[in-house]
């Protein structure tokens, strides 16, 4: 992700949070702070685990721009959907090509798409 497509990304959330006010201005300037801070102990710790990057900076600023979009209170609920639908398709591909590469990369940005769109629908029914 680019920073043109972060931008683009954040100022429609901070739009959102303005207009419509769920979540409200504060909630999501909080909800990107705590996923970007997350996310990112998260690829240092497995930098420092496994030597080798795990999570591109583009997640880390999907991840920030979602957090606008859906307030502090729906990070952990799109990580996990994220992570636990990864997680799936991770399963089911290993079942189907009958191996597992510990080597492969994934991207993870269509999973936290996923995890976004599922916590930001909860956001707006709720409004």
């Amino acid at each position: 992700m680019d920073v043109l497509d972060w931008l683009t990304l954040a100022a429609a959330g901070l739009g959102q949070a303005v207009l419509i006010g769920e979540p409200g201005p504060i909630d999501a300037a909080l909800g990107a702070l705590f996923a970007l801070t997350l996310l990112w102990l998260v690829a240092r710790g497995f930098r420092g685990y496994r030597g080798a990057d795990g999570l591109g900076l583009g997640d880390l600023k999907f991840a920030a721009a979602a957090g606008l979009w859906i307030g502090w209170e729906g990070v952990a609920p799109m990580l996990l959907i994220a992570s636990a639908s990864a997680l799936a398709f991770v399963a089911f591909r290993s079942w189907t090509q009958r191996r597992f590469d510990l080597a492969t990369r994934l991207a993870f940005g269509p999973f936290l798409g996923l995890g976004t769109a599922a916590c930001w629908l909860t956001v707006v029914q709720q409004s």
